[in-house]
């Protein structure tokens, strides 16, 4: 399928506004994490990291590491092809995506066959309809209802 990219509020209306449990997200779905967009373009090694969501100083980071793209961790992780995860003493891992802001990067299919079964579970009655029209309110503010080919 085809790859979708969402934004941060997605992961948060999904798993606390929907209640949805992360891990069968997971199972299902696919997604990998997103912490940004990096466009690479010239000479190896050129990009510009653009849309952090969680920007930081960017002038710190000129200052301190001498590159506009080291301005959040998100940028970082993704500068260098890493993940927020972290190993401690013994092997434990232990993960700070909970501390980032992130969105889900995630196969279309999947998502929408998550979501459809999602509404089937919850007593969502699927129709599949032909909208034939569109009925606006009296003041021609809003709509009023959608006809339908049955209807």
């Amino acid at each position: 399928g085809v790859g979708e990219a969402t934004i941060p509020i997605m992961v948060k209306f999904l798993h606390a506004y929907l209640e949805r449990d992360v891990h069968e997200l997971y199972r299902k779905v696919q997604p990998t994490w997103k912490f940004g967009v990096k466009f690479e373009w010239g000479q190896p090694g050129d990009y510009y990291f653009n849309y952090a969501f969680h920007p930081g100083p960017v002038l710190d980071s000129v200052y301190y590491g001498g590159d506009f793209n080291e301005y959040s961790l998100g940028s970082m992780l993704i500068s260098n092809e890493r993940a927020p995860i972290l190993t401690g003493e013994g092997g434990q891992l232990t993960s700070l995506i909970d501390r980032i802001p992130f969105a889900y990067h995630l196969d279309n299919g999947r998502f929408v066959a998550y979501l459809r079964e999602e509404a089937v579970r919850d007593g969502v009655e699927r129709l599949e309809l032909s909208v034939d029209s569109f009925v606006p309110t009296g003041d021609g503010e809003s709509l009023d209802h959608i006809v339908t080919d049955d209807g």
